[in-house]
């Protein structure tokens, strides 16, 4: 038994000389500081109060410096573990890891049993941290896998959200579209129904224009009826009086054209001011009264049935107009005439014959060209053409202008407009000249124009000199 308690005693002063010394110095190797660690507040301290000489048994779990009274002792790697002898008394214990936290386990061996506290207040120990670490493992774990769901259950509800928001949309769209279309149909209802009420007014319309272009054409029908039994009536009364050729004389008498009067422009107007002479200028206003024109020319067939001869230099032609007269001869045919009729025949004044030639009150805004109203030198061949052929005028009047000049019952004056009244203005009471008008067959298109004005003496007769009557 001796002889055991003295093998004892001598294992357990072997393992207390091993397991108590003087505190070790730190590696010299490890005792420059590590230029890539960062800076971080100070580590956290244990004051630990030892009784005797005590030992302590560093264990680390990650790479560590060991601070005793500020002091640097050395560096450990994961999982080294290194004994250490310290003197009895109170020493200020740090252990700072690189993460400046207590993760380590710190056992002190020695004959007072001494234990360092990490900072989350739990004694450690090898098994404490493996089942702190298992723990937290297990936290960990469990608040990854609640991570996870909670994060599925986002994108499940995320993906909710979008679904509902898009039906919302679809729900949206589909009334929109609905709306649309009622409105569409509305519209094309509408449509329909303005379409039909439009229709009915253009029937109504139709209908009443078609009723009254009955009517007018009935008139027009009863009119010329009427004038046929005029015509017929007058014919049997140039019979009994034993005029020669009644017919044409009657043609005659019922192609006068009735004309409104008015005021109008007479003279040079805009539309003729490049080719304008100085007696058509000024323009001034002048007023006509409501008389009677003949829609042609005096004809060749009218002459002879009146003078019972032709004098035309173009004779051959019964429907051309006559021409190769005097004024004295026109004053002559005008009294027979009055006399086979009973009416009141004249040439006209000078403004009338201008203010039948532009229109009258259906003057045309836009001058037609001279070859749709008038033989001139450019389309005449030089010779008269049967009355009536070419385009008439506004009030229905042929040949106003070119075939052959037109006598005027006024007295030319060159300035005549300058200084007269044109209130039915009949003209000079004197003069060496008669007016006339019109231009001629073998005239020149600037001679062939309404305001332009011309002269004869009255003893002169000519091919191209003709007239019409007024009434």
């Amino acid at each position: 038994m001796q002889v055991v308690r003295g093998l004892f005693r001598l294992v357990f002063i072997f393992v207390s000389i091993n397991c108590v010394g003087q505190v070790a110095e730190p590696h010299p190797e490890r005792t420059k500081p590590n230029p890539r660690k960062r800076s971080s507040p100070a580590p956290a301290t244990q004051n630990l109060p030892l009784a005797g000489d005590a030992g302590l048994l560093i264990m680390v779990d990650y790479p560590s410096t060991l601070y005793v009274d500020g002091l640097r002792i050395g560096e450990f790697d994961k999982g080294a573990s290194w004994p250490y002898k310290i003197m009895a008394g109170t020493h200020l214990i740090q252990l700072k890891t690189e993460k400046d936290t207590w993760d380590t386990s710190v056992v002190c061996v020695s004959k007072v049993q001494v234990t360092i506290v990490t900072n989350i207040n739990k004694v450690v120990n090898i098994r404490v941290v493996r089942e702190v670490k298992e723990e937290m493992r297990r936290r960990e774990l469990e608040r990854r896998e609640k991570e996870r769901l909670d994060s599925l259950k986002r994108v499940e509800e995320q993906k909710r959200q979008e679904a509902l928001e898009r039906q919302r949309y679809l729900d949206s769209m589909a009334k929109v579209q609905a709306e649309r279309e009622r409105i569409a149909e509305q519209r094309r209802k509408d449509s329909i129904a303005e379409a039909k009420r439009r229709q009915k007014i253009l029937d109504d319309s139709l209908a009443l224009v078609a009723k009254k272009l009955a009517a007018l054409e009935k008139k027009r029908k009863e009119l010329a009826e009427m004038e046929l039994k005029r015509k017929a009536q007058r014919l049997v009364e140039l019979k009994k009086a034993k005029v020669r050729n009644p017919e044409v004389i009657v043609d005659f008498e019922f192609s006068m054209v009735s004309i409104t009067g008015g005021t109008f422009k007479m003279g040079c107007t805009v539309d003729q001011i490049r080719e304008c002479e100085g007696d058509e200028r000024p323009v001034k206003s002048a007023q006509v009264a409501d008389f009677k024109i003949s829609k042609f020319e005096v004809t060749q067939e009218l002459w002879d049935a009146v003078m019972d001869t032709n004098v035309s230099v173009h004779a051959g032609c019964a429907k051309c107009p006559v021409e190769n007269i005097r004024y004295g001869d026109v004053q002559v045919f005008i009294s027979k005439l009055n006399k086979l009729t009973g009416k009141n025949y004249r040439l006209p004044t000078e403004a009338e014959w201008e203010y039948a030639a532009r229109g009258g009150q259906k003057a045309e805004s836009e001058v037609p060209s001279i070859s749709q109203v008038a033989w001139y030198s450019n389309n005449s061949g030089q010779t008269t053409h049967e009355v009536g052929q070419l385009k008439p005028n506004a009030l229905g009047l042929y040949d106003m202008l070119g075939n052959v000049w037109e006598y005027c019952s006024d007295w030319y004056d060159p300035t005549y407009y300058s200084t007269q009244n044109l209130t039915n203005p009949k003209g000079p009471l004197t003069g060496a000249e008669y007016v006339i008008r019109g231009g001629s067959f073998f005239s020149a298109a600037s001679e062939c124009r309404v305001a332009n004005r011309n002269s004869i003496f009255p003893i002169m007769a000519h091919k191209s000199y003709g007239f019409r009557l007024a009434e």
